[in-house]
């Protein structure tokens, strides 16, 4: 059963999932997508595996579960808690807290970060980066548009694509222009916490500059 927002911003659809009623898609990215999920009074967020990536290798569908499981074991303020790991009609997907307030990219779209505001900020993100870094996970998309700002909860960070640290950059994953140089293959080394490290400074010169420092 979908609520009276299931009304999707692209074509396919999200499988059934348990008694979870399936609302409006919140981002889509390359392997998965996600909606906004209501069960009983609480509302959440559920990352479902694309159909077309679930379709592919067996290997594949492992992976999104095994990450799945050690976010799962992350606990921070600035994290969203994982609530659920499952698989419906073939698809991987896990069940999220919804972190409600307003997106970094687009606040920046109207003002730069006070000294104050960034500071708070750098922080926040820096120690939840020390949780994800502690489990050997890299977050690999630290930008503006993966920071949610709330005034009661402050900043958390969000949408995972995480891999164990010592990932090669054979596969690009990330946004290029808050990417590492070791990320996008500039430099012939694994891809481990300080690629994290380097997008949060990005941002961070981003929250404060209002332009990214580099543009090409």
């Amino acid at each position: 059963m979908r609520d009276d927002q299931s009304l999707q911003l692209s074509d396919e659809m999200p499988p059934r999932i348990r008694d979870y009623a399936i609302g409006l898609e919140l981002g889509r990215g390359a392997m998965s997508t996600v909606y906004r999920a209501v069960r009983g009074d609480r509302v959440c967020a559920i990352k479902v595996m694309n159909a077309e990536v679930a379709s592919g290798s067996l290997e594949t569908r492992l992976q999104f579960r095994r990450e799945a499981a050690a976010t799962a074991r992350l606990d921070h303020p600035a994290l969203v808690r994982v609530l659920e790991v499952g698989e419906a009609d073939g698809r991987p997907y896990l069940v999220m807290e919804l972190a409600e307030g307003e997106n970094l990219g687009k606040r920046l779209e109207q003002r730069s970060l006070s000294d104050h505001e960034a500071e708070a900020l750098a922080r926040s993100i820096a120690g939840a980066l020390v949780e994800v870094h502690r489990f050997g996970l890299i977050h690999r998309d630290i930008k503006p548009a993966n920071i949610v700002m709330s005034p009661t909860e402050g900043a958390r960070l969000i949408d995972f694509g995480l891999v164990s640290s010592g990932a090669t950059a054979e596969m690009f994953v990330g946004t290029l222009h808050y990417a590492s140089p070791e990320q996008v293959g500039l430099l012939k080394r694994a891809v481990g916490a300080p690629g994290d490290l380097y997008s949060l400074g990005v941002t961070l010169y981003e929250c404060l500059a209002g332009s990214l420092p580099f543009g090409g």
